[in-house]
């Protein structure tokens, strides 16, 4: 591949990688308009004229979920992926729920900075289980905030 690489030439890699067997190639080639040995091409870094277009990469990203290659372009912009939460409709409830989340995750944290000190067994490092408490907490947190915020910006 070439010395300077794109951001773009990351995508078209992973993607080469995840499509190297020529059945998979086979298999996406005619979705996307393409003969095998055209696709073949587009997807190989080191073939000099390769032109995998971006409308065809997001094409086989979702053809392929490859949730890898998203995560990777999130993290190129310093952004996190997270999967999509099943919202309700209800805005009421759904705030009736962040609040009482947001006092439950403000406890653990409030609890977890008082348990942890210099002076502590476990100095300023949390147990395994308090941390394991501490992530599930937060991320239905922020699940239902995602929610939250869909419902009130229809």
């Amino acid at each position: 591949m070439k010395e300077n690489k794109s951001p773009f030439a990351y995508v078209q890699q992973a993607l080469h990688v995840q499509l190297a067997s020529s059945r998979n190639i086979s298999n996406f080639a005619p979705t996307l308009g393409k003969a095998e040995s055209q696709l073949a091409q587009e997807l190989n870094p080191d073939y000099p004229r390769n032109k995998l277009g971006f409308i065809d990469a997001i094409h086989l990203i979702s053809l392929t979920e490859s949730v890898n290659i998203v995560e990777m372009i999130a993290q190129s912009v310093d952004c996190t992926l997270m999967p999509k939460p099943k919202c309700g409709s209800n805005s009421t409830d759904l705030l009736r729920d962040v609040a009482k989340l947001s006092a439950t995750v403000g406890k653990l944290c409030g609890d977890t900075a008082e348990a942890v000190s210099e002076d502590s067994d476990l100095g300023y490092e949390i147990s395994a289980k308090e941390r394991d408490k501490l992530m599930e907490s937060v991320e239905h947190l922020l699940s239902q905030l995602v929610c939250l915020k869909q419902v009130l910006g229809q």
